[in-house]
């Protein structure tokens, strides 16, 4: 969601900066899963080359 929010006023002109609150990453896991929207934003910012990069697997469907 912050990332999303970054784009948005970025794109309007704001000049932005992320800060993280965890001074670890053990314990929260962020990124685990990406939405199409969250992609997609993130291939706006520039990041596909980083993307590509790193292990993935498309979920094509799932059951609960």
């Amino acid at each position: 969601m912050r990332v999303g929010m970054a784009l948005l006023l970025a794109r309007a002109g704001a000049r932005v900066q992320l800060v993280e609150r965890e001074t670890s990453p053990g314990g929260v896991f962020r990124g685990e899963g990406l939405m199409p929207l969250g992609l997609d934003a993130l291939l706006q910012m520039g990041l596909a080359e980083v993307l590509s990069s790193a292990p993935q697997r498309v979920v094509r469907s799932w059951r609960i």
